[in-house]
This record gives C-alpha cells, sequence and structure tokens, in this order.
C-alpha cells in the first residue's frame, strides 16, 4: 500500500523508465522473437563490436534483463500504455531496482511521457 500512495516513479533508480519502455515494448511487440533472432550479434557485441554510436552494447544491456523487462511486460500487456500500469509495474520495479535515489526530476511528468505518450 505504501508503493500506492506515492506517486508514480517516485523514489525508484533513474533507469525506471528506460525498463518501463522496454516493457513496453516487450508487450506490444514481438520481442522475445528479436532478442533470439539477434542472439549471434548481440554475444559477437561483447567482444567489443557493439555500434559505433553507443559506449557500451545496448543490446546486449536489454538481454541480461530479459527476465526482469518480462515481469514488468505484464502491467503493460494488462493495462497498455497508461498511468494504470506505471502504478501496477512500481512494486515490482522498486523490488528489482531500487539502488539510490534518482536526479531530480526523474518521477516527473515529462520524464514518464517520454516512455508513455499520453500518460502523465
Amino acid at each position: 500500500l505504501v508503493a500506492l500512495s506515492r506517486a508514480p516513479l517516485a523514489d525508484v533508480h533513474w533507469d525506471a523508465p528506460i525498463y518501463l519502455y522496454q516493457a513496453k515494448r516487450f508487450a506490444e511487440t514481438a520481442y522475445l522473437v528479436d532478442v533470439a533472432r539477434n542472439a549471434q550479434e548481440i554475444v559477437a557485441q561483447l567482444a567489443g563490436a557493439w555500434p559505433e554510436d553507443e559506449s557500451y552494447s545496448e543490446a546486449f544491456w536489454r538481454s541480461s534483463r530479459l527476465g526482469h523487462i518480462a515481469l514488468l511486460g505484464a502491467p503493460v500487456a494488462a493495462f497498455g500504455s497508461t498511468d494504470a500500469a506505471i502504478t501496477a509495474a512500481q512494486p515490482r520495479s522498486e523490488a528489482r531496482m531500487r539502488r539510490s535515489r534518482p536526479p531530480t526530476g526523474c518521477s516527473s511528468s515529462p520524464c514518464r511521457s517520454a516512455c508513455w505518450p499520453g500518460a502523465g
């Protein structure tokens, strides 16, 4: 109940919107098919062969957090890209992602709106 009494995304790690965006993609696209299709490329990126415009392999980062993204995808699948999905995902997010306080503004409406058009 404590999580439900706070604003969505309050007191979560700064990368929570990134996870929520990936959860949205998981719920709305063939995410697992894409990961499986690109598995060999993702493995090759471990040796440093990632895209030039990335400072690390973003594809590997996403694939290594696939379970977390899938768990967060359940509320998105149930509620769509809405504030209700963010509120339902928050306890899951907090349980797995709490590390430190986010930078100022991560719980703001513009931050949520970047990943969730129409929410906020």
